[in-house]
């Protein structure tokens, strides 16, 4: 029933993506050259992989993914940063959504260098197919970047995002598939497309704050130590 809502739901999309797709990646040619879009290699269970679509928001390099390396985000461009902010790098994921890669609420595809590290944490949440948005994407919109960026070096980055943010974001899904309904689906979608008209992101609760305070505590008593 799901898939059918995602195929459903992604159709009904397919006039506004596409044109704004189209806009944003001429603009990105415009601005930035080629190539126009971006690819990564994301799980879509504990096994299975796919090639997850952006529109490339950095300086064209090649190298494999890394979330929180200092060095590949001086690599944004100003027009990737725009993009980033208000999400709309992300429009090239409708061609995921309707190839069944990915479904409309969901935890947002891991790495597969993160499942490899922490395979415990994924194995349950990955037992159904990895989202579009979700609570934990927008809880964190805005935040997570900010934390990584608070860091002192790729280390650290690295150790916050593993041991707190992470666990937090997945602790946040999980907790939701346990009690999702057609309602709060529905309550997310619309969350979500508010998102590029937002400024400022929501206040992080509290305990997904502390879990990445302890993180970020333990990193600084031992830089000091």
């Amino acid at each position: 029933m799901r898939r059918l809502f995602d195929i459903g739901f992604g159709v009904l999309l397919i006039p506004l993506v596409v044109p704004l797709v189209a806009v944003l990646a001429a603009l990105v040619w415009t601005c930035d050259g080629r190539p126009v879009f971006y690819k990564s290699r994301r799980m879509h269970s504990m096994t299975q992989d796919f090639q997850m679509w952006k529109l490339r928001t950095m300086s064209a390099s090649r190298g494999p993914d890394r979330h929180f390396d200092r060095a590949v985000e001086r690599r944004v461009t100003g027009l990737g940063a725009v993009l980033r902010r208000h999400r709309l790098d992300e429009m090239p994921q409708l061609w995921n959504l309707l190839r069944g890669d990915i479904t409309l609420i969901g935890t947002r595809p891991p790495l597969p260098a993160h499942v490899r590290a922490c395979p415990d944490l994924f194995r349950e949440v990955l037992e159904t197919p990895p989202g579009l948005t979700g609570l934990a994407t927008l809880t964190f919109y805005g935040h997570e970047a900010a934390i990584l960026s608070a860091c002192p070096d790729t280390l650290t980055a690295r150790r916050v995002y593993l041991d707190g943010l992470m666990p937090a974001k997945i602790t946040l899904d999980r907790d939701y598939n346990a009690l999702r309904t057609w309602q709060s689906d529905l309550r997310l979608l619309a969350q979500t497309a508010l998102v590029p008209l937002r400024t400022d992101p929501a206040p992080l609760p509290a305990p997904a704050r502390h879990t990445v305070n302890d993180v970020l505590g333990s990193d600084r008593n031992s830089a000091s130590g």
